[in-house]
């Protein structure tokens, strides 16, 4: 909570400095507490219904304990769907082109095999980790019960596997490096507006441990990289599903092999 917090003093104090109209990732209807606003939203609503899970499962609510695969799959589409309505309230209110957000128009072709490239690498890596290290996905002992549950019964994985593989990385790609990124981009230089986007990309997560802390913000600083070189969100668009999709399944399959 602290480092939600955290997140929003920094977007706050980026939206009292002037952008620069010369800066080529201006855009004069992206505005910085409009951003402030929707990530205070949708944090607000997602930690309630985490805390509420959490209590529910210290004093042995039976209907939570025995719906808790549901419930943890509607915990993170909380988290996706109050950002995509907040994100798409201001689209539309501040008549923002999806367009302008995506960055469709550079190179698509060029970008689509940058982003399968890049995937490829990172999925490749990661597997060549694994075999020749046996590391396992860790996390908390919540999460470990959530996705235990979750396991016992197919909509729940399938729903599941759609929101992390899919419909997370498209919604955080286009708010986070899409949306907040040019923001900052108009107000400060390249490596301060890089770093403090991926360190909000931190800091919004939750975190339960320093491995988790260093590999978001590697992941942020390479996404922002991406957009920033390509003027697009298609290639880390598509890194992040593959990112995601490798955790999502080497989740599920750790659980299956216990």
């Amino acid at each position: 909570m602290v480092f939600f917090f955290i997140a929003l003093v920094i977007i706050y104090a980026i939206s009292k400095r002037q952008p620069n109209p010369l800066d080529g990732f201006h855009r004069d209807n992206f505005k910085a507490i409009d951003a402030f606003l929707i990530l205070l939203a949708t944090q607000i609503i997602f930690y309630l219904l985490h805390f509420f899970l959490i209590l529910s499962i210290k004093f042995n609510f039976t209907f939570v304990l025995n719906n808790l695969g549901f419930l943890f799959v509607l915990q993170q589409s909380f988290y996706d769907l109050v950002l995509i309505l907040t994100f798409g309230f201001i689209i539309r209110r501040r008549r923002i082109s999806l367009r302008s957000i995506i960055g469709i128009r550079h190179n698509l072709v060029k970008n689509l095999i940058i982003g399968v490239s890049c995937g490829f690498i990172l999925v490749t890596g990661k597997l060549i980790l694994v075999y020749f290290t046996g590391l396992e996905v860790f996390a908390n002992q919540y999460t470990n019960l959530w996705i235990e549950k979750m396991s016992s019964k197919t909509s729940n994985i399938i729903l599941w596997g759609i929101l992390i593989g899919l419909m997370g990385p498209i919604i955080e790609e286009m708010f986070f490096r899409g949306y907040l990124y040019p923001i900052f981009k108009s107000r400060l230089s390249y490596e301060r507006a890089l770093i403090l986007c991926a360190l909000i990309w931190v800091l919004i997560h939750p975190l339960h441990s320093i491995a988790d802390a260093i590999v978001l913000i590697l992941t942020g600083i390479i996404f922002v990289f991406l957009y920033q070189r390509t003027k697009s969100i298609i290639p880390s668009l598509i890194l992040h599903i593959c990112e995601n999709s490798f955790w999502f399944f080497a989740t599920i399959a750790s659980f299956i092999k216990k």
